[in-house]
């Protein structure tokens, strides 16, 4: 019983030393390191030179169409992004002022009222707007203008 117990101890130990001895023999029979597998971020950065132009399609303008002083200036920032119906500037503008003066005499008169409405509008004015010097019978010494597009501010002229 002793020799039998003796013999299964010897042939576990023998056991697990052939395992390590089998990977010590295998590395320096081959010449080959090995190293546990660790997990590690890697990043790698890499730099590219390019002269970027914008699609000549896509670019809009937006021009005042009456001669006039910004007053306020609420897109003052190149490359702003830009929504349609955003403020862009208040202006005062004697030109529209006297149009507007002439819109307010011809309502009191009831004449001309849609000539004078399509004239502010050829100048440049939404309904909105219009509507609003209509609504408080004076004169707005301050127009606001609004974005016609949606897009990005490249250039602001002066």
């Amino acid at each position: 019983m002793k020799r039998l117990l003796l013999l299964a101890l010897f042939f576990s130990l023998s056991c697990a030393n052939a395992q390590e001895t089998k990977e010590t023999k295998s590395q320096t029979r081959f010449n080959i390191s090995t190293i546990k597998v660790i997990e590690k971020e890697f990043a790698q950065s890499r730099r590219y030179y390019a002269l970027l132009q914008p699609n000549e399609a896509l670019i809009f303008s937006q021009t005042l169409r009456f001669d006039g002083y910004v007053e306020k200036l609420y897109a003052n920032k190149t490359y702003t992004p830009i929504k349609k119906g955003d403020k862009l500037l208040s202006v005062y503008s004697p030109e529209l002022a006297s149009v507007q003066s002439e819109l307010l005499s011809s309502l009191k008169f009831n004449q001309q009222v849609g000539a004078i409405k399509e004239k502010l509008k050829l100048l440049g004015l939404e309904n909105s707007s219009i509507e609003k010097i209509i609504s408080s019978h004076k004169v707005q010494n301050e127009i606001t203008i609004y974005s016609r597009f949606n897009g990005v501010i490249f250039k602001k002229s002066p």
